[in-house]
Formats: C-alpha cells, structure tokens, sequence
C-alpha cells in the first residue's frame, strides 16, 4: 500500500514538472479582446464582399461567415474600446 501511495505521488510529481517546464503548448487557445478579435477577422478571412447577395450556396455560406464574425467583434469591443471600430464597421 506504502509503494502504491509512493509510485502516485512520483509519478503524478514528474507529470506536474513537465508539465510547468514545457507550458500549456502550441493548442493553448489564448482569451481575451484581441484573441476575440482575431476569431472575428479569421471569421471573414478569404471572403469575398461581392458573394453576400449571391443566390445559392454561395450566398449563404458568405451571410453564415458574417454573422459568425459579428459576435467575436462585438466581443473584442466590449473588451477592449480599441477593438470598437472593428464591432462598428459591420
């Protein structure tokens, strides 16, 4: 029971260090306005202005990119009133 007890608290000791050592990693997903703003210009990236009033598929997919970009914005603005104009150019 003693080695049991022993080998958790070693082996959950070394996760814990390497754990700090190396960081949260590459896939950490950062919080914050700008982090808001950056998901609301990822939103938009690539699109085309001119596809909004398209008929179809096209159209819709270009109106589903909008509105998923109007939420960060508004988001990065409440933050942070730097990102305002980026909240009010919609």
């Amino acid at each position: 029971m003693t080695a049991l007890l022993v080998g958790l608290l070693v082996g959950g000791g070394g996760v814990g260090a390497a754990w700090a050592l190396t960081g949260p990693g590459e896939d950490a997903v950062a919080s914050g306005p700008a982090s808001d703003a950056q998901g609301a210009c990822a939103a938009l990236a690539g699109s085309d202005e001119s596809t909004y009033a398209a008929k179809g598929t096209e159209g819709e997919v270009a109106l589903h990119r909008w509105n998923g970009a109007v939420v960060p914005a508004e988001a990065a603005a409440a933050g942070d009133p730097a990102h305002e104009p980026l909240a009010e150019d919609r």
